[in-house]
């Protein structure tokens, strides 16, 4: 059976088949899934809001080879900003995207 190509803004704009994004689920979401989902046809995102340079370059490793992407939790990064960085410097980023973080009260 052949499945029905659906092409969107999305899928245009990340150069994947299908419309579809793993969430970056903090160490659950890690390079294996990520590779997976991008061997796959869609985005596989890595959850890097609560991992160390270690982990996240064992998770780049696991995912060589796939393109796929890092998401953090913004308090996550007001705590450990490097964390950011790390991610900067292990890739060959091609997108990056932040909001602003929400005040804190």
């Amino acid at each position: 059976m052949q499945m029905t190509v659906v092409t969107t803004r999305f899928t245009r704009a990340f150069g994947v088949k299908h419309p579809i994004v793993s969430a970056p689920m903090a160490f659950a979401g890690g390079g294996a899934l990520a590779a997976a989902v991008s061997a796959a046809g869609g985005l596989g995102l890595i959850g890097g809001g609560y991992g160390d340079p270690t982990w996240l370059e064992e998770q780049f490793a696991a995912a060589a080879g796939h393109r796929i992407g890092v998401g953090f939790i913004t308090r996550s990064l007001r705590k450990s900003p490097s964390l950011l960085t790390d991610v900067l410097i292990l890739t060959r980023v091609q997108r990056y995207r932040s909001n602003p973080p929400e005040p804190c009260h």
